[in-house]
């Protein structure tokens, strides 16, 4: 297995201690059924093949009943009628683990595709199954003989997460919480430059916006328009199997039909998360709740501390979530020690940063700023994170590539961050039905959103492609 990118993390958990490894040679076979506390080891390929379908089965009885799950197990994977049918009280993997597998794209069964490959690289005669369980400070004597793999699959719940196979490499997307990793199952395919169609999409649903803030890079005023017909965008995204959507504007909010934007895209499988300057939202109660139900997260564009804590007490209050929520803040705006005040103050109340790259196009070509404003921010934001008083902290793609050296000289691995849009994401202007690599790219990199057959997926896979 090759991991190439990975965003957030995937928590597991066990009581047992079930654990994988990739031998020098093939082990011998001591458990073929019984996958509990105990010592054993599953090496055969008929052992490995229960393990998994025992894994299975649980996932499958609650969504058609027991018979039905046996039936599917027997014929999918070739397993005996006994294995799941509790014939045997003792056939059975420690419930805590369970690997939680993706779902289908809608939420229900499984990925059948990548379970597929699974077993098939599972099936390797150099990779065994070892159980035992972490009560003790003993472990299995094979551990030391081989090399831990460790599968990007939770354990006990597969819950929200969703797969997608993009040429030789899987993407596993938690819907949920947004965590997200791309691998192989081969050890040495070489890591994607790009994605065959967009894992995010930004999307600008109106151009609409009270503030008319002097450096919007969207140029967003009174007299811009919303977009129409985002029902046919979403559903297009749906089909291409797009993760999830950075919903914006313009204010995205005073979108006449924002919340019904937002259940478009819930609807059609995609998670969608949007960005704001406003908190009018959280101050209706039914609205907040409407919207609660519907978005993934949401992330707040602050100028000063006040706001953040304005922010943090409104989400108390209406009981949003705030690991569903992030701060936004725009270098080269304000000084270091400003935003490293900032910092402290979204740590205070546990909410997540985002810092953003300044984008020079719209009005922000022509407002003035300085990128020195920011001198010595890097420094600072290393000396609160010895301190243990840094939020958790996220960075765009622009400012990622302005810091490319330092986020190296940090050790901070390539993994975790991008320096180039339009290559895994793409952005869309739903209001003037234009799309491009990104949502401050020169006018010239976009092209039409044009509706072909019956829907916007070539348009939009053919432009992602050549973009």
């Amino acid at each position: 297995m090759n991991v190439f990118k990975v965003r957030l993390g995937l928590a597991t958990n066990s009581s047992s201690s079930h654990s994988i490894v990739l031998l020098d040679k093939p082990a011998k076979t001591t458990e073929e059924r019984r996958f509990g506390w105990d010592y054993f080891v599953a090496a055969s390929e008929q052992a490995k093949t229960n393990y998994l379908a025992l894994c299975l089965y649980g996932g499958l009885e609650k969504c058609i009943g027991e018979d039905l799950a046996n039936l599917v197990l027997m014929e999918w994977l070739g397993v005996d009628e006994e294995l799941c049918s509790g014939a045997d009280d003792y056939d059975y993997v420690d419930h805590q683990s369970v690997w939680g597998f993706p779902r289908g794209w809608g939420g229900k069964g499984y990925n059948v595709q990548f379970i597929n490959e699974l077993r098939k690289h599972l099936n390797d005669p150099r990779i065994a199954i070892l159980g035992g369980n972490d009560n003790t400070d003993e472990i299995h004597p094979l551990l030391t003989e081989g090399k831990r793999v460790e599968w990007p699959l939770k354990r006990m719940n597969g819950d929200g997460y969703v797969a997608r196979k993009d040429g030789d490499y899987w993407t596993i997307f938690n819907q949920l919480n947004g965590a997200k990793i791309r691998f192989s199952f081969d050890p040495q395919a070489e890591a994607p430059t790009r994605a065959l169609v967009p894992e995010l999409v930004d999307i600008k649903i109106t151009d609409y916006c009270e503030r008319e803030c002097r450096w919007c890079y969207q140029s967003s005023s009174r007299s811009g328009k919303h977009a129409n017909d985002i029902f046919n965008i979403a559903r297009s995204l749906g089909d291409l199997r797009v993760f999830e959507v950075a919903i914006g504007g313009g204010e995205p909010t005073l979108h006449p039909d924002f919340v019904g934007i937002l259940g478009n895209f819930r609807n059609c499988g995609v998670v969608p998360n949007f960005t704001t300057r406003r908190l009018d939202w959280l101050r209706d109660s039914r609205k907040a709740q409407q919207i609660m139900d519907l978005c993934g997260a949401v992330g707040y564009s602050v100028t000063c501390s006040e706001e953040i804590l304005d922010f943090a007490a409104l989400l108390r209050t209406s009981g949003f979530k705030s690991r569903r929520a992030a701060v936004h803040i725009i270098m080269g705006m304000d000084p270091a020690w400003r935003i490293l005040d900032m910092l402290l103050t979204a740590k205070a109340v546990h909410l997540r940063v985002v810092l953003l790259g300044y984008k020079e196009t719209g009005r922000g070509a022509t407002y003035t700023y300085r990128t020195d404003k920011s001198a010595g921010l890097w420094e600072g934001i290393i000396a609160l994170a010895e301190r243990h008083e840094c939020p958790n902290l996220s960075i765009d793609t622009v400012l990622a590539q302005r810091w490319q050296n330092e986020l190296a000289e940090a050790g901070i691995s390539p993994w975790l961050y991008e320096t180039q849009d339009g290559r895994f994401s793409w952005y869309i202007d739903a209001v003037s039905r234009k799309q491009g690599p990104s949502s401050y790219c020169v006018p010239e990199q976009l092209v039409e959103l044009a509706w072909e057959g019956y829907g916007f997926q070539d348009s939009i896979q053919r432009a992602f492609t050549n973009g």
